[in-house]
């Protein structure tokens, strides 16, 4: 585990199953770089993947780079096991983990998948050599970060797709392998306000229809 640089973003509530695996993670001795407060998800990404090339180079004991979004658990054999995996191979691989409708999160590509980006274990050669490979820019916070990956509409095999960015990043890493590790996507419950509850000030702001007060053009 001392081998392995956890790296994750996160700008909402995070559940305790994965807060308790990065606990265990720090305890074990792995290294954790945390992004926080970047509501544009391409953006973190391109953050956080920036501040754990500059670990790489500041600590070289790491061999390992583990992409973990806050909404998945798991359990350190699974950590320990996909990075062993990416160490023998050479090449980005993620665990497997499903969708909300029971699809499992990735589709074949080439040899390889394209997955979310979950649970995704990079070789810090493979990850430094795309930080090389890589064009910089600046945010309003910081200079020098690496376009690592991006999100857009792209041309496609002759047609124009939205992209997202966990899709550009698997595509720039050739694909990656789909290793038969589970790990667990954790789902939020559904939140609708109860109408009938509201103050009754506050259900004439939300629509002038429900007030008898004259309301301006």
């Amino acid at each position: 585990m001392k081998r392995i640089l956890f790296v994750y973003s996160s700008n909402r509530w995070m559940p305790p199953e994965f807060t308790d695996g990065i606990q265990a993670a720090a305890l074990a001795g792995a290294g954790i770089v945390q992004q926080y407060g970047t509501s544009d998800v391409t953006l973190a990404r391109n953050k956080a993947l920036t501040a754990a090339v500059r670990q790489l180079r500041a600590d070289t004991r790491f061999d390992v780079v583990l992409l973990v979004d806050s909404d998945q658990g798991w359990a350190p054999e699974s950590a320990l096991a996909l990075a062993a995996h990416v160490r023998f191979t050479g090449h980005a691989a993620s665990a497997c983990y499903i969708m909300s409708d029971g699809r499992l999160a990735g589709h074949p590509h080439k040899d390889r998948w394209i997955t979310g980006l979950g649970f995704l274990a990079i070789p810090r050669r493979q990850l430094l050599d795309l930080a090389e490979m890589s064009e910089r820019f600046s945010d309003a916070h910081e200079s020098d970060l690496i376009e690592f990956t991006s999100s857009g509409v792209q041309l496609v095999e002759g047609k124009r797709k939205w992209l997202g960015e966990d899709y550009t990043l698997c595509l720039r890493l050739g694909g990656v392998d789909l290793v038969p590790i589970a790990v667990t996507h954790i789902k939020a419950v559904p939140l609708t306000p109860h109408m009938g509850r509201l103050d009754e000030s506050l259900r004439q702001r939300l629509s002038p229809l429900h007030s008898d007060e004259p309301t301006n053009p």
